[in-house]
């Protein structure tokens, strides 16, 4: 599965600020319509302590609004889609930063 996410690339995530991850999903090279299925975010954090939530459905994506959390450190994401014929697919996990406010 593609996935191409929207953030503020490498600037890093600055706690309390909210942030939006955009996935776009392909199946077979065509935009995958996702309608009736689900769309998972999961975070780890600097810890190890994993945490999931569900995504907004947009045609072949999906959306996610996240208001940056403690603790400061470097976090990892990944996606879960199933459609609605219960296939799956996992995205590559994404190391990014979040810090502090300066």
């Amino acid at each position: 599965m593609n996935t191409s996410l929207v953030t503020t690339g490498l600037v890093p995530l600055v706690i309390s600020s909210v942030e939006t991850f955009q996935l776009s999903s392909f199946l077979n090279g065509l935009p995958w319509d996702l309608t009736g299925g689900s769309v998972t975010i999961y975070f780890l954090d600097p810890a190890g302590v994993a945490t999931n939530f569900p995504a907004t459905i947009v045609g072949p994506g999906a959306t996610y609004n996240w208001m940056v959390i403690s603790p400061p450190g470097t976090w990892t994401r990944a996606w879960l889609v199933i459609d609605a014929l219960g296939r799956k697919q996992k995205s590559r996990p994404i190391v990014f930063t979040v810090t502090q406010s300066p």
